[in-house]
C-alpha cells in the first residue's frame, strides 16, 4: 500500500514527464522501467536538457516524480 501511495502522490508531476518518453521514443530516444521508475533519454529530451533547462550548459539529467529523463543512457563517472 505505501508504493501505491507513493506512485499516486507523484502521478501529477509523472504524467508530463511520461509524455516526453513518448515524444522521446519517436525522435531516436529511448525508454524504459527500472525498479519502478521509468527511465528516459536521447531524442527530443536530450535537446531539452541541454537547451531549455536554465542552468550553465544544460542538464545531464532530471528526475521528477517516477520519471528520470537523461541525455544518455549511459552514466558518467
Amino acid at each position: 500500500m505505501p508504493q501505491t501511495l507513493a506512485y499516486l502522490w507523484a502521478a501529477p508531476t509523472s504524467l508530463l514527464r511520461v509524455l516526453l518518453a513518448g515524444a522521446a521514443t519517436l525522435t531516436g530516444g529511448r525508454a524504459h522501467l527500472h525498479s519502478g521508475v521509468l527511465e528516459v533519454s536521447g531524442g527530443v529530451v536530450a535537446w531539452l536538457l541541454r537547451h531549455v533547462v536554465p542552468l550553465a550548459g544544460g542538464a545531464a539529467a532530471l528526475t521528477l516524480g517516477h520519471v528520470v529523463l537523461g541525455r544518455s543512457s549511459c552514466p558518467r563517472t
